[in-house]
């Protein structure tokens, strides 16, 4: 039976300076192609209806990022490698940072507890009927996929994940201007844009929707479920003529009803959050995928010298 680990990605910077998030540095990324380049038979999406006896492994980045064309596109082409690139595709159609980012983004310039007690605020005074029910506090991790973050971190950012988009978004408009940031300029530096992704397509990387507005898809109605799933596969089909097959979903988050609307529109495949090894492919629209810093510390853990070769 073959077995196939999906690695995830999002930031990979020169330095911590230059990103947001939960950030991977450049040569820590070098580090792990060679170590995967070594020990798996990384191949390309479009393979993975083709899988024969052997230990495969897929390179997956989310969200769009400038990252992959500035950072991991030039490591590509010096290991000859390639992977799957989730696009969120309203960053393709104006020049608004989405929610989530705007969250990583305001990390950079606030400490969690001057975050929290903002937006606590900002709910108070302006959604005073709901401001019991999105309160944050650190009392307990409120989703455990949030390996990475302490409760109060993780909690910020699950919160504004589950809101209503217009509470959410009128939020971190607000505390972008509050802090200063200049959107527009950031816009530039942070998304892919077009000629960026064909360059991506050019070097035979596979390209996916990450949903039209990066929403976490079980909380929509079928009929946003539909325009999320559907609109960003028109999208990147007439943008880059293109079959788009795969989906990666926002948050790893999806129902019944999302994987029913990804067969009917015409989707191959979608990848999850959930972290495990895919032993054959039980589901191809709930493939298995670990995020690089989780798997890395379970390898180093068993082997405590590949990392630092």
């Amino acid at each position: 039976m073959p077995k196939l680990t999906v690695i995830n990605y999002h930031y990979i910077a020169e330095s911590l300076e230059q990103s947001y998030g939960n950030c991977l540095l450049v040569d820590e990324f070098e580090v792990q192609l060679k170590y995967l380049r070594d020990n798996f038979k990384i191949i390309s999406a479009n393979q993975l209806t083709e899988l024969g006896e052997s230990n495969y492994c897929l390179l997956t980045f989310d969200d769009s990022l400038k990252d992959h064309f500035n950072n991991v596109l030039p490591l590509f082409r010096k290991y000859g490698l390639n992977g799957f690139f989730s696009i969120i595709t309203n960053t393709l159609e104006g020049r608004k940072i989405n929610p989530t980012h705007k969250v990583h983004i305001l990390f950079k310039n606030l400490a969690a507890k001057e975050f929290a007690g903002l937006i606590n605020k900002s709910l108070k005074e302006n959604f005073s009927h709901d401001y019991r029910k999105y309160l944050i506090d650190d009392k307990e991790k409120l989703d455990k996929r949030y390996v990475w973050d302490d409760s109060l971190t993780a909690n910020i950012k699950y919160m504004l994940a589950v809101m209503p988009f217009e509470m959410k978004e009128m939020i971190l408009d607000n505390l972008f201007k509050e802090c200063h940031i200049n959107e527009s300029e950031i816009f530039d530096k942070y998304y892919l844009n077009e000629d960026e992704i064909k360059a991506l397509i050019a070097y035979k990387n596979d390209i996916g929707s990450h949903g039209h507005n990066h929403l976490r898809l079980s909380k929509l109605t079928k009929e946003d479920q539909g325009f999320e799933i559907k609109e960003s596969k028109r999208i990147l089909e007439e943008k880059f003529s293109i079959k788009i097959s795969g989906f990666s979903y926002p948050f790893g988050d999806y129902n019944q009803q999302t994987i029913e609307i990804l067969r009917q529109a015409g989707y191959k495949f979608g990848i999850s959050t959930i972290p495990k090894v895919n032993e054959g492919i039980e589901d191809v629209y709930q493939i298995y995928r670990i995020d690089n810093k989780t798997f890395f510390k379970i390898n180093y853990e068993k082997n405590s010298s590949f990392y630092f070769q």
